[in-house]
C-alpha cells in the first residue's frame, strides 16, 4: 500500500497541470480518489502483494494510452449502462492500459463545468437547444459537441456508440421512469411527454435527446461516434467491435433486453417521429 500511495502522489505530480483550474484539479484528484476506492475492493489477502506495474495500469490507464485505443460514448437507454458495466473487465485483462467507459471512466469523463455535488456529478453546459441558456446533465449523457472538454476526451480514442429505433428507445425510457408495459398508459404519456421534450430537451438527465446529437454534433457537421452499432444487433455487432479491437470481453450473457414490446398505433408513432424525424432519417429506421 505505500507503494500504491507513492505513486498517487507521483501521478499527481506528474499529471495535474500546472495551469489547471482549481475545480478542475479537485474534480481529477476526485476521479482518483473513486477508482482507488473501487480497486480496493479487488484486493483479497491472497492478492495484496500486487506489482507496482499492475497497480499502474489499473490506476491511471486513461493516462498513458495505447495506439488504437476504443473509448464508448453513453447514448441514453441504448443499453449503455451494461457495455459501461464491462469496461472494468478489459481494465484487468488487457496487460496495455485500456481505458473505462462512460460511468465507470471516473479519472477522465468529466467536463469543463462541473457541478458542486462531488457524489453526483453534473455537467453545465451552455446550448442553443437549451432553455435559459444552459442546461445540466451527467457528464456521461453529455454530447461531445456540447463541452470541450468531454470532446478532447473522446477525440483521444476511436469512438463507439449505440443508437436505436426511437420509438423503442422512447419505450425503454417509458418504463424506466413509469415501471409499466400497457399501450393506453404510453400513449398518455407520449401525449404528456414529448410536448415538455420539445420545452426542455435535456429533461431527465439527457435522456430524451435525439441520438443524432451524439453522433453527429449540435451542427449535424461532426462525426463523434466512428464505430455506431445497432441496439437491433446489438450482441453480434459488438462481439465483432471488441474482436476487431482484440479485446476479449462479449457481451452475449450480459446483455439483457428487457424492454417492453408495444404494437404503436400509427397516430403515436407520428407524434414520435415529429421530434426525432433525424434519428429516423440518419440511423435509417421506420414507422
Amino acid at each position: 500500500w505505500l507503494k500504491v500511495l507513492a505513486l498517487f502522489q507521483d501521478t499527481c505530480r506528474l499529471y495535474v497541470p500546472k495551469t489547471m483550474t482549481l475545480r478542475a484539479s479537485l474534480s481529477f484528484l476526485l476521479g482518483l480518489y473513486h477508482t482507488t476506492l473501487g480497486l480496493s475492493r479487488l484486493l483479497t489477502p491472497t492478492s495484496a502483494e500486487v506489482d507496482v506495474g499492475t497497480w499502474e495500469r489499473l490506476f491511471f490507464s486513461r493516462v498513458s494510452l495505447a495506439q488504437g485505443c476504443l473509448n464508448f460514448l453513453h447514448i441514453p437507454k441504448t443499453a449503455g449502462t451494461t457495455i459501461e458495466h464491462l469496461s472494468p473487465t478489459l481494465l484487468v485483462q488487457k496487460e496495455r492500459g485500456e481505458q473505462s467507459w462512460g460511468a465507470q471512466d471516473h479519472l477522465q469523463n468529466y467536463c469543463s463545468s462541473a457541478g458542486s455535488n462531488p457524489r453526483a456529478p453534473k455537467c453545465y453546459f451552455e446550448s442553443s437547444m437549451a432553455v435559459s441558456g444552459g442546461a445540466w446533465c451527467s457528464p456521461w449523457h453529455v454530447p461531445p459537441s456540447l463541452d470541450e472538454r468531454l470532446h478532447e476526451h473522446y477525440a483521444e480514442c476511436t469512438t463507439f456508440c449505440v443508437v436505436r429505433h426511437p420509438a423503442e428507445r422512447l419505450v425503454s425510457q417509458f418504463r424506466h421512469e413509469r415501471n409499466a408495459c400497457n399501450l393506453d398508459v404510453f400513449r398518455h404519456y407520449v401525449a404528456q411527454t414529448l410536448p415538455k421534450v420539445m420545452q426542455h430537451p435535456f429533461k431527465f438527465d439527457c435522456h430524451f435527446l435525439p441520438q443524432v446529437e451524439y453522433v453527429f454534433g449540435s451542427d449535424r457537421k461532426g462525426h463523434y461516434c466512428q464505430e455506431v452499432l445497432h441496439y437491433e444487433n446489438l450482441t453480434s455487432e459488438f462481439d465483432a467491435l471488441m474482436q476487431k479491437y482484440n479485446l476479449t470481453v462479449k457481451l452475449e450473457g450480459h446483455f439483457r433486453d428487457h424492454h417492453c414490446e408495444l404494437d404503436i398505433p400509427l397516430d403515436v408513432a407520428h407524434q414520435i417521429q415529429q421530434v426525432y424525424r433525424e434519428d429516423y432519417e440518419a440511423f435509417g429506421y421506420e414507422l
